[in-house]
């Protein structure tokens, strides 16, 4: 029998429901452009979605 560990990432997945409405706000502040914050936090969550 081979050992198989997973875990699951409820601290990750909260925080990032949590930033979704700062991502929203973001997006709205640059007049419905994609400004250097928004860009920031999308690059954000692709690192902790590869995490």
């Amino acid at each position: 029998m081979r050992y198989k560990h997973t875990q699951v990432g409820y601290v990750t997945g909260g925080l990032t429901l949590a930033a979704l409405p700062l991502l929203y706000y973001a997006f709205m502040v640059e007049d419905g452009e994609l400004g250097l914050l928004t860009y920031t936090m999308l690059g954000g969550f692709g690192v902790l979605g590869t995490v």
